[in-house]
């Protein structure tokens, strides 16, 4: 799995595709409830990324339901990080390098 963030968006858009329903959760969080598996996914939303560690804990848990094997989420992630290069990752928000 990527060690970098990834779009709410992107992860909310696969989600629904598989049949979660999003429910909105105070007004930091977002709750996504699937009705055939029971699954719940408890979502923060501090700004429009998603934490690596939230992400592999999404494709853990929608492989453990049966519902997608984490290889497959995964994949279905790739094509919004191949335009994210390393300056989106090295915290300078594609304004260049460190040096």
């Amino acid at each position: 799995m990527t060690n970098r963030p990834v779009k709410f968006a992107t992860v909310a858009r696969v989600l629904e595709e598989l049949g979660f329903t999003l429910k909105t959760v105070k007004d930091s969080h977002r709750l996504f409830t699937h009705a055939g598996t029971g699954a719940t996914l408890l979502l923060p939303l501090r700004g429009a990324d998603l934490r690596p560690a939230f992400v592999k804990a999404i494709g853990r848990t929608l492989d453990e339901r049966g519902l997608m094997q984490r290889d497959e989420f995964e994949s279905r992630l790739a094509p919004a990080l191949a335009g994210r290069g390393k300056a989106a990752s090295n915290g300078l928000g594609g304004k260049g390098s460190a040096a």
